[in-house]
């Protein structure tokens, strides 16, 4: 494939470049510790060293005593603290040092604590430190990484969720850079390595495990086991059935959200209280199973997602594509925008469910066209 690299090379780019996702941490205050870290260096080329701990200190110090930021002597406060701190050692041996295998970058960051409580400080008072500790200890399984990208990464920014499960079975494609974060790098990598990169990138303590395909009942039992919220965003229509069976069996609630157009459509099925609630929150009938959905075309699967959806939220341009696909479009046209904007919906959702809030069930429409168009 390339004719101009040696195959040790192309054999090295392929494992750490679209296999690779877990990082590495190391404490450096461990002699073990400093001997691994030692052995992956020699090991690996090493392209960048990220360290910026004295900032991500001053600003503990302030999160810390907030009261400070408005006194005159803020500075020559910090660096008493930063000298007392020194006291416990150097520097470099504070704190974890993460190593991400797919940049071959060495970060220094705060420990989890610390890390966490000034990754989330800006929440408050919006957010309580009670609920923000409860959000943190979600388990959240996401499936279907298009908009469960942008559910992840929101879920991410707010500080929701300790463990996540993905799954999703493709590789990125050039076609679906217009709703996926990535770029041209990313091209030809399995969806769940690239957001699961991103998501340590952004909280190197989080647990992230990746199931590339959920096709049986016992892999999504697997899938849902000891989760807290599962985000269905996955076009397999029999794969969701089976993933409201699981829910039902192990008492979690289900939010999937769906693109159309400029409206975003969020079901919500409480099956943690709702125990008996009908699959799909009987959208689409009480009398399904997994026969139901075996070999559907995708013409039938944007069929049930438009019976999903309800004919309220079906525009013009949306009835037309779904006989068009696969005649002149290839498949149903899904917006960046409303994806991303789904993401912070979803979020909330998860947020509010995580801290105990009356989240109810059914189907929500946020019409972007009708609260921002003047109508003819």
């Amino acid at each position: 494939m390339f004719p101009f690299l040696p195959k040790s090379v192309e054999k090295k780019r392929d494992k750490n470049e679209t296999r690779s996702y877990i990082p590495l941490l190391f404490s450096l205050s461990n002699l073990s510790h400093q001997k691994r870290l030692s052995a992956v260096l020699k090991e690996s080329v090493l392209w960048s060293v990220r360290d910026c701990y004295i900032d991500q200190m001053r600003e503990l110090f302030f999160v810390s005593n907030p009261h400070l930021i408005q006194d005159n002597r803020r500075e020559s406060l910090f660096r008493s603290y930063m000298q007392k701190q020194k006291t416990l050692g150097p520097l470099w041996q504070q704190g974890q040092w993460v190593w991400y295998p797919w940049k071959k970058t060495l970060v220094h960051v705060l420990d989890r604590i610390s890390f966490c409580k000034v990754r989330s400080s800006r929440n408050f008072p919006l957010v309580s430190e009670e609920e923000q500790k409860e959000m943190e200890k979600g388990k959240i399984g996401i499936a279907g990484l298009s908009v469960g990208s942008h559910i992840a990464y929101s879920l991410l920014a707010q500080g929701s969720g300790s463990m996540f499960h993905l799954s999703d079975g493709d590789k990125l494609s050039l076609s679906n850079l217009n709703r996926i974060p990535g770029g041209v790098t990313d091209l030809g990598t399995a969806k769940t390595v690239i957001a699961a990169r991103r998501m340590y990138e952004a909280n190197p303590y989080i647990r992230v495990r990746i199931f590339p395909h959920l096709s049986s009942q016992r892999e999504v039992g697997r899938f849902c086991k000891n989760l807290s919220v599962i985000i269905d965003e996955i076009d397999d229509m029999k794969i969701k059935y089976l993933l409201r069976r699981e829910a039902v069996r192990f008492r979690i609630p289900i939010i999937s959200a769906v693109d159309i157009g400029d409206r975003c459509v969020v079901f919500i099925e409480r099956y943690d209280i709702q125990p008996n609630l009908s699959p799909f929150a009987g959208f689409l009938g009480s009398r399904l199973s997994a026969r139901t959905f075996n070999s559907l075309t995708k013409k039938e699967i944007g069929s049930l997602i438009l019976r999903l959806v309800g004919e309220e939220n079906i525009t013009a341009p949306l009835r037309e594509s779904l006989s068009a696909v696969g005649n002149s479009i290839v498949s149903w046209p899904q917006l960046g925008s409303t994806a991303y904007t789904n993401g912070g919906v979803v979020a909330f959702c998860v947020r509010s469910l995580l801290t105990g809030g009356n989240v109810r069930c059914g189907r929500v429409t946020l019409p972007l066209d009708s609260l921002f168009l003047e109508t003819k």
